[in-house]
């Protein structure tokens, strides 16, 4: 996801002294950068308005290619890892799963202070005695896949064989599972990220500003 923001001289440069077009390519970028500056933060304050609890990694993940005197254009744009998973906030669609067979929905397990599962906890979990991960048919023959735990009897060894999995065997209907992440097909999102929306008024409320400090600076230099 990118918004480009980019202007033509021409309508500026009439009138103007030769002094005053030398210096205008120069203060045109710096405006135009700085307003592309602004835009980013207006996405940042959308992702935690809009997106329950975005972690830090998100929110830096907008980043801005400023212009230059021989390229008036100045970008703002979500980077690579990020934009994948923000897409459907944007275009609509169901939530991007990468790597993972299916959407976590944690149910008895800690969350971090983002709301999800903690870098590792997954592995973790299915290396404790009596979890394992997969389908279980519970008694009104509904089919729930995720990672389950069954009860751990009193005296028995917690150390399992390394390799070994806990197989889900006869456990149709079992009373004493305890699911502890459910695995599911990915949902539509429901929220929506209006980046153009604010990237527009960004640019309307800014640039003008932006430009005239960068145009005086850029005169008080000029040789």
């Amino acid at each position: 996801m990118q918004i480009v923001i980019k202007t033509d001289l021409r309508a500026f440069t009439k009138g103007m002294r030769d002094i005053a077009k030398r210096q205008l390519p120069f203060a045109m970028a710096q405006a135009l950068t700085a307003t592309a500056g602004r835009a980013g933060l207006e996405w940042q304050d959308e992702m935690r308005q809009r997106l329950d609890r975005p972690t830090p990694f998100t929110i830096n993940a907008v980043a801005v290619r400023g212009a230059r005197k021989s390229n008036l254009t100045a970008t703002v744009y979500i980077k690579d890892i990020a934009s994948q998973y923000l897409e459907p906030f944007i275009a609509g669609g169901p939530h991007f799963l990468g790597g993972k067979q299916g959407l976590l929905t944690p149910k008895a397990v800690p969350l971090n202070a983002y709301g999800n599962l903690s870098r590792g906890k997954l592995a973790a979990l299915k290396a404790k005695p009596g979890v394992f991960v997969g389908p279980v048919t519970l008694k009104d023959g509904q089919v729930i896949n995720g990672v389950w735990q069954r009860p751990v009897p009193k005296g028995a060894n917690t150390v399992r064989r390394r390799g070994a999995a806990a197989a889900p065997g006869a456990l149709q209907g079992a009373r004493t599972l305890k699911l502890l992440i459910r695995f599911s097909d990915p949902k539509p999102v429901t929220q929506h990220l209006d980046f153009q929306g604010r990237a527009e008024a960004a640019v309307r409320k800014h640039f003008e500003a932006e430009f005239a400090k960068a145009f005086a600076k850029a005169m008080a230099s000029a040789k």
